[in-house]
């Protein structure tokens, strides 16, 4: 037996189905979808219930003649560093990308149906059901594990993220926190103060709430925001909080400003504290980079990093032009004002270092790491910085016509034209280069983007991708590398191209020089390395116990890929804004073979007892002996072992290791939930090879 009913969108649009008793909602849904042309939705009665997709016509309680809408939701993107996921129109999830980081949700994917929201830190994903409970997937130490605390996610009417952790404000304002636990994923020390919570801000590692008095409750690592009790007093009456990532800036009702955290990442305003008066509001340029910059109410700006500007002096010509501010972009190294009249002036330290006139009448600034696209009144687009970051836009200009919203991931912009088509320019690895999915970037609605990778949301719900995980090198480049790797021994899973994860150094590029037989690798550029940061003492104990973390993560993942890296040492780890990096894999090898390896290698401070005894059959456990030294040379500025030469060495290196280190490593290592615990860390200088762990997560 069959019924027809009559299915309308909001808009009114109407078709009429036929549909049986014993067919599936889910199938009339899909019928109407096609019939009307749209993408995936939901379907109420005329009560407004939504109808349960799985349910039969009959149980679902359908008659004939009954009249339904088809509710059409857009589609909403959340990224993490390397995956993404998307809550379609009739309120399912579709994730993609880096499976361990939140790219493969199968495990709960019967659960996702309703979903509202989602939240992501770096490598996992949180989603709030119609209902008010969570549903978490990806990378476990930064939240994609929820289970300890699911009976107490319920009517959850918020979630935030930081790096690692997420908290959820419930309906009664009380806060439900999970994730790595020194990033605030254990808010115990605080829970009897979060009561009443309004909303909650988020740096790379702390959360910062605001309670219904105006006060606010810090937690999660202390020198990175989560200890604010030295402005606790200071801290009162506070209308808004904003954050970079390691401090924050909370604006209070006197219209002055309050900032805690990292000294250096914006934390310490005191050089700028009699200027901070009449803020209007204060905007973060450059999440990472820790640069805090304040609109005052008479327009002119005030800026702050934390760090000794000693040299810093702003030139007259800066103060005259920097007036009656609207907004403000920043990249890496320069800021972007747009004034009222449209005009736009960037300026490094205190000088004016281009100047856009008020006839160019720009519209809005978006920016990468180091270059910045502005969308001027007429559609057309200036690029300026890095060409190799997006600044360069000449190769695309004459099509950069009617261009309505510009995207960024770090290094490339993404554009969306009038006609719903897309044009890219800037590093072809980033996004810059979308040749591959050009035919599919039609009707194109909107565009969101991580670090490396775009996605665009189409008209019809469909969502297409690129960047990072499409981009293939020449065939030439291609070809040596494959020869090189095959002579190192590795397989093809091995190759540069096949290692991906948030603590490893990303290959960009590999170029063959028209003459010669060099082969150029192309990488990141970094700040600086661990080395330079231990000579400096650029690191309190958080930061290190940061930095012994990421390079626990990045050894674990290549030591499950089954490669041994061979030189780990304080140079050979990349410090970026957004962690610590593993590089240089010269020495990288596979393990578990017959195949004799090397027996000279790594630099003697870091070097297992086998190494110096040339052994030539050893395994992973040289990178987990290293990883010991480099943590304790950071927890004393010194490197812990200084052989004078191999021959002392092979007969006292053990000894002298476990002698110098052990005394430091219990203590540093506690701090952290995701290094080993304190009873590992004397196995880990192991003379005995068979006794020494081979993970040091």
């Amino acid at each position: 037996m069959s019924i027809t009913v009559d299915i309308a969108l909001l808009s009114g649009k109407t078709v009429t189905v036929k549909t049986g008793l014993d067919d599936q909602v889910e199938t009339l849904k899909l019928q109407a979808q096609t019939m009307l042309g749209v993408g995936r939705g939901r379907l109420l009665n005329s009560s407004g219930v939504v109808l349960d997709a799985c349910s039969k016509i009959e149980d679902a309680g359908l008659q004939n003649g009954d009249s339904l809408t088809l509710h059409i939701k857009n589609v909403q993107v959340q990224t993490t560093r390397s995956a993404f996921a998307a809550i379609l129109g009739d309120g399912c999830v579709k994730s993609w990308g880096d499976a361990g980081r939140g790219g493969d949700s199968s495990a709960v994917q019967d659960q996702l149906t309703n979903v509202q929201q989602i939240q992501a830190t770096d490598s996992a994903f949180a989603a709030i059901l119609g209902d008010g409970s969570v549903v978490t997937w990806g990378d476990v130490a930064s939240g994609g594990d929820s289970s300890d605390v699911q009976d107490q996610l319920k009517n959850v009417q918020q979630i935030q993220a930081n790096a690692h952790a997420f908290a959820a404000i419930l309906a009664d304002g009380s806060v439900v926190t999970w994730g790595h636990e020194c990033s605030g994923g254990n808010s115990s020390d605080v829970q009897d103060q979060l009561k009443n919570v309004q909303q909650i801000q988020a740096a790379g590692n702390a959360f910062a709430a605001i309670l219904g008095d105006g006060s606010v409750v810090t937690w999660g690592y202390p020198g990175y925001g989560g200890d604010s009790s030295a402005v606790r007093d200071q801290l009162k009456n506070v209308q808004q909080i904003q954050a970079t990532l390691h401090s924050f800036a909370a604006i209070l009702g006197d219209r002055s400003v309050v900032t805690w955290g990292d000294a250096g990442s914006g934390g310490d305003s005191s050089a700028v504290q009699a200027q901070l008066k009449n803020v209007k509001q204060v905007q973060v340029c450059g999440f990472a980079f820790g640069v805090f910059a304040a609109i005052l109410g008479d327009g002119s700006v005030v800026t702050w990093d934390g760090r000794d500007h000693s040299d810093f002096s702003w030139s007259s010509d800066a103060l005259d032009q920097l007036k009656n501010v609207q907004h403000i972009h920043a990249t890496q190294c320069d800021f972007a004002a747009i004034l009222c009249n449209g005009s736009v002036v960037t300026w490094q330290g205190g000088d004016i270092v281009n100047v856009l006139d008020e006839s160019k009448n720009v519209q809005q600034i978006q920016a990468s790491e180091n270059a910045f696209a502005a969308i001027l009144a007429d559609g057309s687009v200036v690029t300026w910085g890095y060409p190799g970051y997006g600044g360069d836009s000449s190769a695309v200009q004459d099509q950069l016509k009617n261009v309505q919203q510009i995207q960024a991931t770090s290094r490339a912009f993404a554009a969306i034209l009038g006609d719903g088509s897309v044009v890219t320019w800037g590093y072809p690895g980033y996004g810059g280069d979308s040749s591959a999915v050009q035919d599919q970037l039609k009707n194109v609605q909107q565009i969101q983007a991580n670090e490396r990778d775009f996605a665009a949301i189409l008209a019809d719900g469909c969502v297409v991708t690129w960047g990072s995980s499409i981009f293939t090198w020449g065939d030439a480049a291609s070809g040596v590398l494959k020869d090189l790797m095959m002579a190192l021994g590795l397989g093809a899973s091995h190759r540069p191209t096949s290692l991906s994860h948030n603590n490893v150094v990303v290959l960009l590029d590999a170029v063959l020089p028209k003459s010669g037989n060099d082969l150029y690798l192309v990488f990141p550029a970094a700040a600086h390395d661990l080395d330079k940061a231990i000579r400096y003492n650029l690191l309190d104990g958080a930061a290190q116990r940061l930095v012994a973390r990421d390079m626990a993560r990045a050894l674990r993942y290549l030591h499950e890929s089954g490669l041994i890296h061979r030189d780990i040492k304080p140079g050979n780890v990349l410090m970026e804004p957004t962690g610590a990096r593993l590089c240089d894999f010269g020495l990288v090898r596979c393990f578990g073979s017959s195949r004799s390896l090397t027996e000279y290698v790594g630099m003697r401070w870091y070097r297992a007892p086998e190494l110096l005894l040339a052994k030539t059959n050893y395994s992973e456990a040289v990178d987990i002996w290293a990883y010991a030294c480099v943590v304790a040379e950071m927890a004393e500025c010194l490197p812990k072992l200084t052989p004078e030469d191999n021959g002392k060495a092979t007969r006292l290196h053990s000894q002298d290791c476990l002698n110098a280190i052990a005394p430091v490593l219990p203590e540093f290592m506690g701090g952290s939930a995701d290094l080993a615990p304190s009873n590992m860390t004397l196995m880990m200088l192991g003379r005995r090879i068979k006794t020494r762990p081979l993970r040091c997560v």
